[in-house]
């Protein structure tokens, strides 16, 4: 039964993607793995850029050569961490569900969510409090 419940959650939430782009380092891929993981979120997929994955996901680059990891709702992300330490305190935060509507008409503006305006719009809408 606590599988049922937390495929539902899975359903009727918006799941957070957490996409890791490699970069240089295998260890510092293998930290912000170690940090993804460490929250507990049931409705949190970890996946990388590369192989089987969505196009949204594959577009996602590495930032100056390093590991980075874009923690994103529909197709907007937050700014990307670049250590576990970041990615550790960005998974801590809980999402606002309130602003599902104003992340969907961030992602509708075009771009793969992690423009400026994209992250100002999220901002925007965290700091604004619920619909």
């Amino acid at each position: 039964m606590p599988h049922l419940l937390s495929g539902l959650d899975y359903w009727v939430g918006e799941p957070r993607r957490v996409v890791i782009a490699g970069g240089e380092s295998r260890e510092e891929i293998d930290a912000l793995v170690r940090a993804a993981h460490q929250t507990y979120a049931p409705n949190q997929v970890v996946m990388g850029t590369t192989g089987s994955v969505e196009p949204f996901a594959a577009g996602l680059p590495a930032t100056e050569g390093r590991a980075t990891a874009y923690v994103c709702t529909g197709n907007t992300c937050l700014p990307p961490a670049q250590d576990a330490e970041a990615l550790a305190r960005v998974l801590a935060e809980p999402l606002q569900p309130d602003c599902r509507r104003r992340r969907e008409e961030a992602a509708c503006a075009g771009g793969i969510g992690t423009s400026p305006r994209h992250v100002g719009a999220y901002r925007a809408c965290e700091q604004s409090g619920p619909d």
